[in-house]
Parts: C-alpha cells; sequence; structure tokens
C-alpha cells in the first residue's frame, strides 16, 4: 500500500520545477498587468466623470435651478448650484497621474439648465502618464457620452 502511494505522487524536484515556471511566468505578464490597470483608471475615473455630469443635470431637473461642473485645474472639478452665490455641492480629485488633457467649454464648465439641457456643447479630454486617453462629449440636449 505504502510503496503505490510513492509510485503516484511528485518528487520534491518536480514540485520546485512547477513552482519555478509559474513564478517564470508570473513576472513576465507584470508588465502588461501594470498597462491594463493604467488603462482601466483613465476608464473607471472617465466613467466618474460622466456620471457626476449626469448629477449636476438631474439635480438642474429636479431643483429647478441650473447646476454645473466646473473643471478648477488640471486635477480637480467640482459640482455647483448656480445662483447668487454658487453652492458648490461637492469637490472631486483626479487620480495621480491622470490630468485633464482638453476642456472645451467657454469658462472651463459644464451648465445644464432646468430642462436637463446643456448651455454649450464640449467635451472633456483626460488622459494618463502612459499617454491613454478618454473623451467625454456633453452635446446641446443633455446627452452625455463617453469615447474611448
Amino acid at each position: 500500500m505504502l510503496k503505490n502511494f510513492y509510485q503516484n505522487s511528485f518528487t520534491l524536484i518536480e514540485l520546485l520545477l512547477v513552482v519555478g515556471i509559474l513564478a517564470l511566468m508570473a513576472g513576465m505578464s507584470m508588465p502588461a498587468l501594470r498597462t491594463y490597470q493604467a488603462s482601466f483608471e483613465v476608464n473607471s475615473l472617465g466613467r466618474d466623470l460622466a456620471v457626476d455630469l449626469r448629477y449636476a443635470q438631474q439635480k438642474s431637473v429636479t431643483e429647478q435651478v441650473n447646476h454645473a461642473v466646473v473643471f478648477d485645474d488640471a486635477d480637480t472639478y467640482s459640482i455647483v448650484k448656480k445662483g447668487t452665490p454658487d453652492e458648490i455641492i461637492e469637490t472631486k480629485n483626479l487620480s495621480s497621474g491622470i490630468d485633464f488633457y482638453e476642456v472645451n467649454f467657454s469658462g472651463d464648465y459644464a451648465e445644464f439648465n432646468s430642462c436637463g439641457a446643456a448651455k454649450e456643447s464640449g467635451n472633456v479630454v483626460i488622459k494618463d502618464n502612459t499617454g491613454k486617453t478618454l473623451t467625454i462629449e456633453v452635446r446641446p440636449s443633455g446627452f452625455i457620452r463617453v469615447i474611448d
């Protein structure tokens, strides 16, 4: 019985060889995973920004007061209730290594009226340090679209 057990088992050398091959494969795949992670962060942040634009749009419709998303500098934006004075609802920072590449709205903000329409059309392009970009487009009708 014991002899049969040893004939069907792996030796220590075979086990170490398999573990070594797995470690080698994991080491070779790390650069690809890092690139994928950076791409994932840009996509995630772009979708979050689109959600915040839609949130400002919904607040405009439900409260019947214009709301805007104001792009403050290279890595910050705020959701603002327009009025006298403007009221900042929320401020968000972009992840490190990701910046606003282009903001194509006059005044650097996207404003929505009480019907949910945008004051003007425009887009925002975010970019990471690897060069991956993502565009969020706002149309005059209020339609918001993420473009890879």
